[in-house]
């Protein structure tokens, strides 16, 4: 029974001290994972846009026209942007009063600042726009500012869709509103 006795306290301190030996020393970084999810918005992104366009005004160039846009943007962080784009609209009226028709094309060439808001749980990013440019028919170039803001939600890691909406006031004509839908190539 002493034998027994005497096994079963030396099994129980050869544990112990093995326990106190393990408690002592630091586990491998390859044992534990600290992977943290990568944000789906960037610092050093480059984004291509391509987009539906509709503009709306009481009067004047840009009343109820359809076009399309192409725009690139650059993420200094994952907040700011500078980006430059430009559109063209058909239907729209010149913006000569004497040479009036519903069949012109008028075009738009902006800069513009972002600043976004990434919620990567949920894959939006609401942002605002601000910018200026030139609104271009086939006679004549006015320049224009505008603000805005839209939403976008990443469909994958490098795609997203978004809709934005901005006032644009231009500087010798009626000011009107631009819609963009489209999508969004993240690089």
């Amino acid at each position: 029974m002493k034998k027994l006795t005497y096994l079963a306290a030396a099994a129980t301190a050869a544990i112990l001290m093995n326990g106190v030996a393990v408690a002592g020393t630091q586990l491998s970084d390859s044992l534990i994972d600290y992977h943290e999810p990568a944000s789906l918005f960037r610092a050093g992104e480059f984004n291509f846009d391509i987009s539906g366009v509709y503009t709306t005004a009481s009067s004047g160039p840009l009343d109820d026209a359809w076009g399309g846009s192409l725009g690139i943007t650059y993420f200094v962080t994952r907040y700011i942007g500078i980006g430059v784009e430009g559109f063209l609209v058909d239907g729209a009226t010149s913006f000569d009063d004497r040479h009036r028709s519903s069949s012109d094309t008028i075009g738009g060439v902006n800069g513009n600042l972002i600043l976004r808001l990434p919620l990567d749980e949920y894959r939006l990013a609401p942002y605002i726009v601000a910018g200026g440019g030139a609104l271009i028919d086939s006679d004549n170039s006015e320049g224009q500012v505008h603000v805005g803001g839209g939403l976008e939600y990443r469909v994958t890691d490098t795609v997203g869709i978004f809709g934005e909406g901005r006032h644009v006031w231009v500087e010798d004509s009626e000011n009107y509103g631009l819609f963009r839908a489209g999508v969004r190539f993240a690089f």
